[in-house]
């Protein structure tokens, strides 16, 4: 019974041990996952706050590229409105657009009194008409047409006076007096006052009468044209003086003078960065 009783006795102390350990043990656990559950809310939360940042953040974008895209049809509209208002500025009768200039000049010297025309004056000079100048433009569809009359101090000529064809963007003919294809451009290379010996010598900005054909191939502008005669003689002071070129003065009337000319020209414009050249070559026979 001793033994027995001994044998209770420490069963009961063992017993009250264990249940002590798990009162210990359980309010641990528990203090651990209230701690946990905490954490996670709040990165829960976290998470929230963010996508609801980076939601803001996508609305935002998207209304600035919506607004973006509303500024650029407005340009786009008050680009296209102003069309019509620069083509008011300019008088038109249907097709037909009419320009033209007029310059005048303050002149003084001692020349000569020849009776002919003269652009000096002495006696304290003379303010008189240098230019004036009437232009005719005409675009209906594929054709085309321009007119150029110009008077002068003493005389006046016709400029410019050709009927085209638009084949294409990149095809045109030209029927009637119009700017030979010669040289590198209509006014030679000149960059100052005076202009090149091209132009001196009636190679430049050379109107004559013909038929000339223009094409753009690539990078490659080429100009093929026959002309049968000169731009023809106006009113002035002498035959050879009453016209807009630099032509041969025929004063005998048995040298040289402008027929059955052929012209062929090729122009390619090279681009390197921010340079840019044209290289070409042009051929006159006649």
């Amino acid at each position: 019974m001793i033994r027995l009783s001994a044998l209770l006795c420490a069963r009961s102390l063992f017993l009250n041990k264990f249940f002590v350990m798990l009162i210990c043990v359980f309010p641990s656990s528990i203090l651990i996952a209230d701690d946990d559950n905490t954490a996670i809310k709040a990165l829960e939360q976290r998470v929230q706050a963010l996508q609801k940042e980076l939601d803001n953040t996508r609305a935002a974008l998207s209304k600035a590229e919506q607004d973006k895209k509303t500024s650029e049809e407005k340009l786009r509209a008050i680009s296209t409105a102003s069309e019509p208002m620069k083509q008011d500025d300019k008088i038109r009768f249907g097709n037909l657009k009419v320009g033209g200039a007029i310059r005048a000049n303050y002149a003084i010297g001692d020349y000569p009194e020849t009776g002919g025309a003269s652009r000096g004056f002495d006696d304290g000079g003379n303010f008189a008409l240098d230019t004036f100048r009437l232009n005719l433009d005409y675009k209906n569809g594929p054709y085309l047409g321009k007119l150029e009359y110009r008077w002068y101090n003493g005389y006046n000529f016709l400029h410019t006076g050709w009927l085209g064809y638009q084949l294409d963007d990149n095809q045109q003919i030209q029927l009637g007096v119009n700017r030979v294809p010669f040289g590198p451009g209509a006014y030679g290379i000149s960059q100052s006052w005076f202009f090149d010996q091209h132009y001196y010598l009636g190679l430049s900005d050379d109107m004559d009468l013909g038929i000339k054909y223009s094409q753009k191939i690539g990078r490659w502008n080429w100009d093929i044209a026959y002309y049968a005669a000169d731009e023809g003689t106006y009113t002035g002071s002498s035959k050879d003086s009453a016209r807009y070129s630099y032509d041969v003065v025929n004063k005998s009337g048995q040298g040289y003078e402008e027929r059955n000319q052929f012209n062929l020209r090729g122009i390619v414009h090279l681009v390197s960065g921010d340079l840019k050249t044209d290289l070409g070559a042009s051929l006159q026979y006649g």
